[in-house]
C-alpha cells in the first residue's frame, strides 16, 4: 500500500516534482529492496547530470552508495563513496564528504575493525558541524555511539547516543527509534535485560510497521539475547531464528555469521544438539571468509560446547585450544594498539619540546630585525602565524591513533627547520645591511626619497622571499587537508623546502615533467614522500662520497595512473637490505636514522592513494618509482 503512494506520485507529477518523488521513493526503498533503489537513484543521476545539477548529483550518489551497502555490496559501495569523496572536493560539498566518510566507517565496523571506522566518523563530523544539517549531525552521533559500544566504550557510547536522542527529538525524527535500541544494548550490558525488553519491543513495532527490516533484524536479535540471559530459551530461539531469517533474506553477510550462532547456542541451551550443528558449521564458515575474529572465536566456542555435551571430549578440547590461541592473538592486537596511544603521547611531548625550541630561535631573530621601520611588522605576523600552526599541529597530534606516522612529519620538519634556517641567513644578514646604509646616510645628511625608496624596496623583497618559505613550510602542516592537485606542482614544492640542502651538498637536480598528471587527496602527503626519498637519496650519496652526485625525478602520465621517478647515483642495494627496505625501524643510518620515513611512504601511497611505492637497482644508480591509479 506504502509503495502505491509512491508510484502514484511519481505518475502524476513532472520536472523537478517528479525528480524528488523519485529520490523519495529511492530512500524508502533502501532498506526493503536496496536493488530497485539504487535502480531509482540512477534515474536521477542521469537527470542531475544532463541538468549539470551538482547538489542532485551529490543526493544521488548518496543514495546509491546506501543502496549498495544495505545490499552488502562492498565493492560497488565504495566505487559510489570514491566518485562522492571526488564530486565533494571538487565542488566542495561538506555534506558529500561527510556522507562518504560515514559510508566508510559503517563498511569498517561490519568488518570488526573499530579504530577503522572511529577515525573515518570523525572525519565525517567534522564535514557535518561544517554543513550543520540536524539530520546528518544526528546519524553521526548515533554511529560514534554504535562504534565505541562495539569497543565496549560504554561512557563514550552513551554520551554520543544522547547527543543523538536529542536531536532526533528536536528535529522530530523517526530515528530516535534506532537511537533507543542502541541504548538497550548499553542497558543490555549493563544487565538491566528487562528494561531493554521494553526499549527494544517500542522500537520492533514500528520498524515492522514502517517495513525496515534491517532495523527489525537488528531489534529481534536485541530480544533474543535479553531473553537468552534471562534464561528463557524457548523465547530466546523464537526472537532470534527470526532475526537470522530475515538477515538471510537481506543478504547481511557480515552479520549471519553472528546471528547464526547465537541460534545454535540457544539450541545447544535446549538440548537440540542436532539442529544446532547446521547453524555452528555455518557461522564459522563465514567468520573465516569474511576474517572475522571475535565471530571466529564465538563459533569454535559454541563447536566446544556443543562436543561437550555429545561427550566428546577430545574435540571439545581442540576447539577450546583454537578459542585460547584466537583470543589470545586478538588481546595482543589490542595490548599493542593500547601501547603504541602511550607510546604516541610520549612522542607528543617530544614534538611539543621541539616546537618550543623552534618558537625560541623565532624570537631570536625577530630581535635581531627589531631595528627596522614599521614594514618588517610583516615578518613578525609570520612568526605568529607559524607558532599558531605549529600549536594546531601539537592539538592534531594529540588525537592521533598513528605514532609512525607523527614520528616520520616530525623528521622531516627537523630537515625543512634546518634548511629554512639556513635560507634566512643570508637575506637576514642582507636586511641588517641596508637598515645599517639608511642610518649612515642619515647621520652624512644623505638620505633623499629616491634613496629610501630603493632601499626599502630591496628590504620589502628580502621580507617577501622569508614570508614565502615560511608559508611553503606551514602549509606541509595540514594533514585534514583534501583537494584536486597536480602532481608536478608537489614536486616542485618539495624541491623549494629543501633547495639549500641540495646546494650545500652539490648535488645536480634535474627534472622532467611528460605531461600534466592531476589526482585527488591530501597534496602534503605526497610531499612528505617525496622529502623522504629525496633526503634519503642525498644521504645515501653523501655517505659514500659519490662523485658529481645527481638526483632526476620525473613525473609522467600513464594509461590509467600517473608515475613519479626518482632516480639518483648511489650505490645498488644488496639484496638483503633490498628486501628489508620499506620495514618499519630498518635503518642503514644507525643511531642518525629512524627508519620509519620509507615505511611510513609506502603506508601513505598504498593506503591513501591505492598505488605502489617501489624500488630498482639500475646502471649506474638506485630509482624509487611512485604509481598512483587515477580514479574515473
Amino acid at each position: 500500500m506504502e509503495r502505491k503512494k509512491f508510484l502514484d506520485k511519481i505518475a502524476n507529477s513532472e520536472g523537478i516534482e517528479k525528480t524528488n518523488a523519485l529520490m523519495k521513493y529511492s530512500r524508502y526503498l533502501q532498506q526493503i529492496d536496496p536493488e530497485e533503489s539504487a535502480r531509482l537513484a540512477k534515474q536521477v543521476l542521469e537527470i542531475a547530470r544532463t541538468e549539470n545539477d551538482v547538489q542532485l548529483e551529490m543526493n544521488a550518489m548518496i543514495h546509491l552508495a546506501t543502496a549498495f551497502f544495505n545490499k552488502s555490496d562492498i565493492p560497488e559501495t565504495e566505487h559510489w563513496v570514491n566518485l562522492l569523496i571526488k564530486t565533494g572536493v571538487k565542488n566542495k560539498l561538506a555534506k558529500a564528504l561527510g556522507t562518504a566518510y560515514a559510508i566508510k566507517s559503517r563498511i569498517a565496523l561490519n568488518q570488526n575493525n573499530g579504530t577503522l571506522s572511529l577515525k573515518h566518523m570523525l572525519l565525517a563530523l567534522d564535514y557535518f558541524l561544517e554543513s550543520n544539517d540536524q539530520y546528518d549531525l544526528m546519524s553521526c552521533y548515533n554511529g560514534l555511539g554504535i562504534i565505541h559500544l562495539m569497543k565496549t566504550e560504554l561512557d563514550e557510547a552513551t554520551h554520543y547516543f544522547q547527543l543523538a536522542l536529542q536531536v532526533a527529538e528536536e528535529i522530530g525524527s523517526e530515528a530516535r527509534h534506532s537511537i533507543r535500541v542502541n541504548i538497550g544494548i548499553i542497558q543490555q550490558d549493563q544487565k538491566k535485560y528487562k528494561e531493554a525488553l521494553e526499549s527494544n519491543f517500542i522500537s520492533l513495532k514500528y520498524f515492522q510497521e514502517t517495513d525496515q527490516k534491517t532495523s527489525e533484524a537488528s531489534t529481534l536479535y536485541n530480544i533474543g539475547f535479553c531473553y537468552y540471559q534471562l534464561e528463557d530459551f524457548e523465547k530466546s530461539f523464537n526472537y532470534l531464528e527470526k532475526s537470522y531469517t530475515l538477515s538471510k533474506e537481506l543478504n547481511e553477510q557480515y552479520l549471519i555469521s553472528k546471528r547464526s550462532n547465537a541460534v545454535a547456542t540457544n539450541l545447544i541451551k535446549m538440548g537440540k544438539l542436532e539442529e544446532a550443528l547446521p547453524y555452528i558449521e555455518e557461522s564459522v564458515e563465514l567468520a573465516e571468509k569474511y576474517d572475522l575474529q571475535w565471530d571466529m572465536a564465538l563459533g569454535y566456542e559454541t563447536f566446544s560446547l556443543y562436543y561437550k555435551e555429545k561427550r566428546d571430549y577430545q574435540q571439545a578440547y581442540e576447539y577450546l585450544q583454537k578459542v585460547l590461541v584466537l583470543k589470545e592473538k586478538i588481546s595482543k592486537e589490542n595490548t599493542q594498539e593500547k601501547l603504541a596511544e602511550l607510546e604516541a603521547k610520549h612522542k607528543t611531548q617530544i614534538y611539543k619540546s621541539k616546537s618550543s625550541e623552534l618558537d625560541k630561535k623565532n624570537k631570536a631573530m625577530s630581535n635581531q630585525i627589531s631595528i627596522l621601520n614599521k614594514s618588517l611588522q610583516d615578518l613578525n605576523n609570520t612568526h605568529q602565524l607559524l607558532k599558531k600552526d605549529f600549536q594546531e599541529a601539537v592539538n592534531k597530534m594529540n588525537t592521533q591513533d598513528d605514532i609512525l606516522s607523527s614520528q616520520s612529519r616530525m623528521a622531516v620538519m627537523g630537515e625543512m627547520v634546518s634548511s629554512i634556517a639556513h635560507q634566512w641567513r643570508q637575506p637576514l644578514n642582507i636586511i641588517g645591511i641596508l637598515a645599517q646604509s639608511i642610518g649612515d646616510a642619515w647621520d652624512f645628511n644623505e638620505v633623499t626619497g629616491v634613496f629610501l625608496d630603493k632601499q626599502i624596496e630591496h628590504i620589502t623583497e628580502q621580507i617577501s622571499y622569508m614570508n614565502e618559505t615560511i608559508n611553503d613550510f606551514r602549509n606541509f602542516f595540514k594533514p585534514d587537508l583534501i583537494e584536486e592537485f597536480e602532481l608536478q606542482d608537489m614536486v616542485a614544492k618539495s624541491l623549494k623546502l629543501i633547495d639549500f640542502t641540495l646546494q650545500q651538498a652539490d648535488i645536480k637536480l634535474e627534472t622532467q615533467f611528460e605531461g600534466n598528471c592531476s589526482i585527488s587527496g591530501n597534496p602534503n602527503e605526497i610531499v612528505q614522500v617525496l622529502l623522504n626519498i629525496i633526503n634519503n637519496a642525498r644521504d645515501a650519496m653523501l655517505e659514500e662520497n659519490i662523485p658529481d652526485p645527481y638526483i632526476k625525478i620525473t613525473v609522467k602520465p600513464e594509461k590509467d595512473s600517473c608515475k613519479i621517478s626518482v632516480f639518483n647515483k648511489g650505490s645498488a642495494l644488496p639484496p638483503e637490505i633490498k628486501a628489508k627496505l620499506f620495514e618499519p625501524y630498518f635503518t642503514t643510518k644507525g643511531k642518525d636514522g629512524t627508519g620509519i620515513g620509507l615505511y611510513i611512504s609506502r603506508m601513505i601511497i598504498e593506503n591513501k592513494y591505492h598505488g605502489k611505492l617501489e624500488m630498482e637497482n639500475l646502471t649506474g644508480g638506485v630509482e624509487f618509482t611512485i604509481n598512483i591509479p587515477v580514479t574515473v
